[in-house]
């Protein structure tokens, strides 16, 4: 027996704890019948309002075997009703015991239904908890699926985004998480230009491919990302463990490479602390690189890498996924 035989339940508890007082005291007039029907309704209003701003439980499809708890439920909860309706007679008579049998009865049923959700919601959190645990120390992958899902596999290129702006904060909460990608000799040479008034969208506009101005025009955010190519100056501080470490890099040729695959680990790395935010990056490589280090970049020491439109994905706005290579396709062993 279901959640939904609740109703049935409550009659029975009602309807013994009633002929349990008629026995005791006789068949009720009018005035106590409805002195029993205001006291039901008084114990339904008070304790809905008790109950009034909890958390709602609302029902779990994966766990509806979970949810049959009432087959045992309805005789134990009658017999209590009965119980305190009996010990009622022996202290008041009239309409005044007859609408207490109607609140008592009434609310000693809601409390014990709500007394077995109460055990079902504790019974259900430690099922799921102990079903990600046991995922976490049985799968190859420590990450949670609902994180691997936001991150990865739901994850991609938008064909709208929601009309809702990009906060500053949000990118520096995700900076603050993709700071920590790695690189060599902990060269941090990624540089972001977000891109938020009209004027600066004009310009950017101007060096974006054709098929990408559009894009870049209705996404709440632009962030033009680039490599700087003088990052070996900040060694000193940030690789303080070799102090040569700046000398390294003394050709131009060597530091440019070494600042530009640097920088798009750190790129690859901002997707996905963007899509840790719960918004969309899409990362485009259709423009004009040196259109775009003249006017954004002009000290000639920066190279684009990329330009990534971000923001809150619009309803039904996910493109359809494109096949992507099997592992079989992509790993060997040597």
């Amino acid at each position: 027996m279901t959640a939904s035989a609740a109703p049935h339940g409550y009659t029975l508890a009602l309807w013994t704890a009633t002929a349990v007082t008629s026995s005791e005291q006789g068949a009720p007039g009018a005035a106590e019948v409805l002195a029993l029907l205001a006291g039901a309704t008084l114990a339904f209003v008070a304790l809905a309002a008790a109950a009034h701003g909890t958390a709602p439980m609302t029902p779990d499809s994966s766990a509806h075997a979970g949810t049959r708890i009432w087959a045992a439920f309805h005789l134990p909860m009658a017999a209590c009703a009965a119980l305190v309706s009996l010990l009622l007679t022996r202290c008041c008579s009239g309409p005044l015991l007859w609408g207490l049998v109607g609140t008592t009865a009434t609310a000693v049923y809601l409390l014990g239904v709500s007394a077995q959700f109460l055990c079902f919601a504790v019974r259900h959190d430690t099922q799921q908890t102990q079903t990600l645990t046991h995922q976490r120390f049985t799968t190859p992958l420590a990450l949670d699926p609902a994180a691997q899902d936001l991150l990865f596999r739901q994850a991609g290129t938008v064909d709208s985004f929601a009309d809702e702006p990009v906060t500053d904060d949000q990118i520096e909460a995700v900076y603050e998480l993709i700071k920590y990608a790695p690189t060599s000799m902990n060269q941090q040479p990624l540089r972001i230009v977000l891109v938020r008034s009209a004027q600066a969208r004009e310009r950017l506009a101007e060096h974006l491919s054709q098929g990408n101005r559009n894009k870049s025009a209705a996404a709440p955010l632009v962030a033009v990302l680039a490599a700087d190519h003088e990052v070996h100056g900040e060694l000193p501080s940030q690789f303080p463990h070799l102090p040569q470490a700046r000398d390294l890099f003394a050709e131009r040729a060597v530091r440019e490479r070494s600042a530009n695959l640097d920088a798009l680990l750190q790129v690859g790395y901002f997707i996905i602390g963007v899509r840790a935010a719960g918004l969309a990056a899409g990362p485009m490589t259709g423009f004009d690189p040196e259109g775009i280090d003249k006017e954004f970049f002009s000290d000639g020491e920066h190279s684009v890498l990329a330009v990534v439109n971000i923001g809150r994905p619009g309803e039904n706005a996910r493109c359809t996924r494109s096949p992507r290579l099997t592992y079989a396709q992509v790993v060997t062993t040597v």
